[in-house]
C-alpha cells in the first residue's frame, strides 16, 4: 500500500472519553507522515470531547448517526472504497465489522477486552498482557495479532523527547513537578481524589490536566486554584510529561506515553478495561499501581505518593522498568505491517 486512502472511525464523548481518537490519531499522523490520505468518520459529539482531532490536519467527515453505513457515506461523500479502514469503537465486534467491511479493501481493528469475536484481518491490542491464545476462536483464520505496548500509537513528539528525558530520569534530585491526568473526560472523578491526597505532601510544582467537557470540571477548578496549574485541552502533554518527575493518573493508553518518557507514576485502573494494563505495569515495577478505583482511598493513595517522593532509587528503577516498555514507536510499525 503506498499513497492509499486510511479511514478512522472512532468516536468520544464524555462517557466513553477522548482515548479511542487519541489513539487513532497516533496512528493517523504515522500514515500521513508516510504519504497516505486520512480520513476520520467521527459521531457529532467527537470534536468537543477530542480537541486533538481539531487541531490535527487530518480530513473527517462527521455521520448523521453512529450506525450509519459507512460504505455508503464514502460513496455520497466521493471518497470511493478506502485502502484500510481502522474501527476503534467501544464494544464493537463481528456484527459491526462486518457491516463495515464493505468500506476499505482491509480491515483493522483496534481491542482492549478480547472478550467478542471479530471479523478483521489486522488486530491491534497494545496491553501488555495481551496474548494470541486469548484470541483462538475470536478472529478469523489469517488475521494478523499485532500485541503488546510495541504497537502503542504515541505522538512523534514523545519519542522526539525520550532520549533526553530519560538521562534526565537518572537522578536522585527531589520531586519538584507532578503531572495528574486521567483523560480528557474522567468521568468518575479519579483527578478530585489524586488532588486530596496530594495537596498536604504537594511538591513546587502541580499540572493537573483534563478536558473541557469533563463532567466534574467545575470542581477540578476549584479545587486547583491556588496551588495547582490547570491545563484544559492541552496541546502539551509530551512537554508536560517530559518535565514532571512523577505522575499519578490512568492505568489506560496514556500509561503507555509516560512509559516512553519514563515517568514513575501511580496508576489506577478506572474501568475494567485498563486491568490488563494495570496488571502489567505493576509485573514491571513500572508503576505503583491500584488495580481498581473502588480500592482507592485518599489515605492509601497519599500513602503510595509519599512513599515515591521520598524514595530516589525507587523511582530511578521505576522510570527504567517504564522505558523498557514502550518506545514510542507503534503507530510506525502498524503503517509498515500494512506496507509489506
Amino acid at each position: 500500500m503506498s499513497g492509499g486512502t486510511v479511514v478512522f472511525r472512532c468516536d468520544a464523548s464524555p462517557s466513553i472519553g477522548g482515548g479511542h481518537v487519541a489513539r487513532c490519531l497516533g496512528y493517523a499522523d504515522a500514515f500521513a507522515a508516510a504519504g497516505h490520505r486520512v480520513l476520520f468518520a467521527i459521531s457529532p459529539e467527537t470534536i468537543a470531547c477530542a480537541p486533538g482531532l481539531d487541531r490535527s490536519a487530518h480530513a473527517r467527515l462527521t455521520l448523521a448517526a453512529a450506525d450509519e453505513p459507512l460504505a455508503q457515506v464514502l460513496e455520497a461523500r466521493g471518497a470511493g472504497t478506502a485502502d484500510v479502514l481502522v474501527l476503534d469503537l467501544f464494544g464493537s465486534g463481528r456484527r459491526e465489522e462486518t457491516a463495515a467491511r464493505p468500506a476499505a479493501r482491509r480491515l483493522v481493528v483496534v481491542d482492549d477486552m478480547h472478550d467478542r469475536p471479530h471479523a478483521c484481518d489486522v488486530l491491534v491490542n497494545t496491553s501488555a498482557s495481551a496474548t494470541p491464545s486469548q484470541y483462538a476462536g475470536l478472529v478469523p483464520e489469517g488475521c494478523r495479532l499485532l500485541l503488546g505496548p510495541g504497537y502503542a500509537p504515541l505522538a512523534p513528539a514523545f519519542a522526539a523527547l525520550r532520549e533526553a528525558t530519560l538521562k534526565r530520569r537518572e537522578t536522585t534530585a527531589p520531586v519538584a513537578r507532578v503531572l495528574v491526568g486521567f483523560g480528557l473526560t474522567d468521568p468518575v472523578d479519579a483527578t478530585s481524589v489524586a488532588l486530596e491526597a496530594l495537596r498536604p505532601i504537594a511538591p513546587p510544582q502541580v499540572d493537573v490536566v483534563i478536558g473541557a467537557q469533563a463532567p466534574h470540571l467545575a470542581r477540578v477548578r476549584a479545587t486547583c486554584a491556588g496551588w495547582a496549574t490547570l491545563h484544559v485541552d492541552t496541546a502539551e502533554m509530551p512537554r508536560l510529561m517530559a518535565e514532571a518527575d512523577l505522575a499519578i493518573g490512568a492505568a489506560g493508553s496514556t500509561a503507555w506515553e509516560r512509559c516512553c518518557l519514563g515517568l514513575p507514576s501511580v496508576a489506577i485502573a478506572i474501568v475494567d478495561n485498563q486491568q490488563g494494563i494495570a496488571a502489567a505495569l505493576e509485573r514491571a515495577g513500572a508503576a505503583t499501581v491500584f488495580g481498581d478505583l473502588r480500592d482507592v482511598t485518599v489515605e492509601r493513595l497519599r500513602a503510595a505518593i509519599a512513599s515515591l517522593l521520598a524514595e530516589p532509587t525507587r523511582r530511578i528503577d521505576m522510570a527504567r522498568a517504564a522505558a523498557a516498555m514502550c518506545d514510542g514507536i507503534g503507530a510506525r510499525r502498524l503503517v509498515e505491517v500494512l506496507a509489506a
